[in-house]
């Protein structure tokens, strides 16, 4: 929600002024990364896209096993794809060091996201859920390497309902804008 109402600043701020005095610089429009720990929960792949040097959409996929607890428990293992929007705000002026937020969430699919696995964990079923996430980036315009770390707080338990109890959710990506 709070995206919907800063997005569109972050846009008019980057697109320079009416006179000329700030024109807009030029970036790289897209990211491949690999994700851990992240809003795809252990490893993702993700694809970012800059609609804007200040703002990107973001998409990746994941799959996620779960061991059972203890002898008696079953393991569950479903797809997730992870989907949100991010805005940034740089931290220094002419340096690629960026604060991000992200909203966003997990779309969750596959006939075991309701199985028990034991004391350990137990899936919940949703088949979506929101997340925010607030981090720092190194995010060169001109492209290359890409690092950014995030803290992630899941609506409910965690991303994906499962009962771990590990909130808030730390993650981090290495990845190549070009």
């Amino acid at each position: 929600m709070m995206l919907i109402v800063v997005a569109p600043g972050l846009v008019l701020a980057d697109s320079g002024s009416a006179n000329g005095k700030n024109p807009t610089l030029p970036f790289t429009r897209y990211v491949v990364a690999a994700e851990s720990y992240g809003q795809g929960i252990w490893y993702a792949a993700r694809l970012s896209y800059r609609f804007n040097r200040l703002a990107m959409a973001n998409a990746g996929y994941s799959y996620l096993s779960i061991p059972p607890g203890n002898s008696g428990g079953a393991t569950a293992a479903f797809h997730l794809l992870p989907v949100s929007l991010s805005a940034m705000w740089p931290l220094a002026q002419d340096q690629p060091f960026f604060a991000e937020i992200l909203f966003g969430g997990n779309f969750v699919i596959g006939d075991e996201r309701t199985a028990r696995t034991g004391v350990r964990a137990t899936a919940t079923g949703q088949a979506f859920t929101p997340v925010v996430g607030f981090g720092v980036a190194y995010f060169p315009d001109v492209g290359g390497i890409v690092v950014r770390t995030m803290c992630y707080l899941y609506q409910g338990i965690d991303s994906i309902g499962i009962e771990s109890r590990r909130l808030p959710w730390l993650g981090g990506s290495v990845g190549y804008s070009f």
